[in-house]
């Protein structure tokens, strides 16, 4: 903004000033006068200020605008006006450096090009000199003016003593629980003598966007199996099982699921007497993968994979004899498909 070299710059306009702290703002009177009288008074300007490094306590474009602006009665800086004043501030070892010019035009190739140096502890000399050189460059009626006075300090808040409100006028702000429900179509294969279809019902809780906590339940019902003699097999599970949640589209929603199972099989003779059933109480364990694809905010379908691993494998015999009817798989399978309803916020 204020880059020239040095046979660019006029003799005629350029003024140096060495000030101490106490002659800064007299100093920048004397240098600003050469070209504050070619100036139109009170002509709008567009500011354009600059603290470079170490200039950071130094005052800065917004402070700058109001105390010349108090210090000329009225606002005369407009962004849109094609006349500028442009000015840097930098520290130097111990002096304290700013250079100020006035662009007549946006083109204006040459323009009056001011240094103010101060060697005062702080800034606030040379603040105070700078704020003078603008108003000057603005407005030559402001040298026989006052200094505006700096707006007073804010009054320090009283503080109150807080009141803790009666307990009536507290309520308790309710939880937002948000998850979804499912109803699903299920299929088996090896926790039962043949594979079979059955029904699903599940919820699930969201814990974090992350995981969620659900409880499923299914019911395959009996299969039977011809032979001498024919039987059939039944099996009722409730699962628990944390998952973990991915969204990798807006409509997609994966989701890893881990947890323990418990059962109750039943198993009943099919010729002769069949008040004799057996039920025997099972627990295992599964893990899957479920994808969700959502329809509607509030409706998706989802499917859904899971591997059985039943820690209780009973042997289904007849009485009397050692040859087994049946016994679970090691590792059993399940797949289902249904429809989900999602609620509350993560719907």
């Amino acid at each position: 903004m204020l880059q020239r070299s040095a046979h660019q710059r006029s003799p005629r306009r350029k003024r140096f000033l060495g000030l101490s702290s106490k002659g800064a703002t007299w100093g920048a009177l004397w240098a600003t006068y050469g070209y504050a009288v070619e100036a139109h008074a009170a002509e709008p300007a567009r500011l354009e200020w600059v603290r470079l490094e170490g200039a950071g306590s130094c005052i800065d474009a917004a402070e700058l605008e109001a105390r010349v602006a108090r210090r000329l009665g009225h606002d005369v800086f407009d962004p849109r006006a094609s006349r500028s004043i442009e000015g840097v501030a930098r520290r130097t070892g111990n002096v304290w450096h700013a250079q100020i010019a006035v662009r007549a035009h946006r083109a204006d190739p040459n323009p009056p090009l001011r240094e103010l140096e101060s060697t005062a502890a702080d800034c606030e000399s040379l603040g105070d000199a700078v704020v003078l050189a603008v108003a000057l460059a603005i407005d030559p009626a402001a040298a026989f003016s006052d200094a505006a006075p700096k707006a007073p300090n804010p009054p320090k808040p009283v503080e109150t003593a807080k009141v803790r409100p009666p307990a009536s006028a507290t309520r308790a702000v309710p939880l937002s629980l948000s998850g979804r429900a499912e109803l699903s179509l299920a299929s088996q294969i090896g926790l039962l003598p043949q594979a079979s279809l059955g029904v699903g019902l599940g919820a699930a809780a969201t814990l974090t966007n992350r995981f969620e906590l659900g409880l499923g339940a299914r019911a395959f019902p009996e299969v039977s199996v011809a032979g001498d003699p024919s039987y059939a097999v039944g099996l009722a599970t409730l699962t628990v099982q944390l998952c973990g949640v991915a969204r990798p589209a807006h409509v997609v929603e994966l989701r890893g699921c881990a947890g323990p199972a418990l059962g109750l099989l039943h198993a009943a003779v099919l010729k002769g007497d069949r008040t004799q059933p057996g039920q025997r109480p099972s627990f295992g364990a599964e893990l899957g993968l479920d994808a969700a694809f959502a329809m509607t905010p509030t409706l998706a379908i989802g499917f859904g994979v899971r591997a059985a691993v039943p820690l209780t494998r009973y042997r289904f015999t007849l009485q009397g004899s050692d040859h087994a009817l049946f016994v679970q798989s090691a590792i059993a399978g399940m797949a289902h498909i249904g429809l989900e309803l999602r609620f509350g916020a993560g719907k």
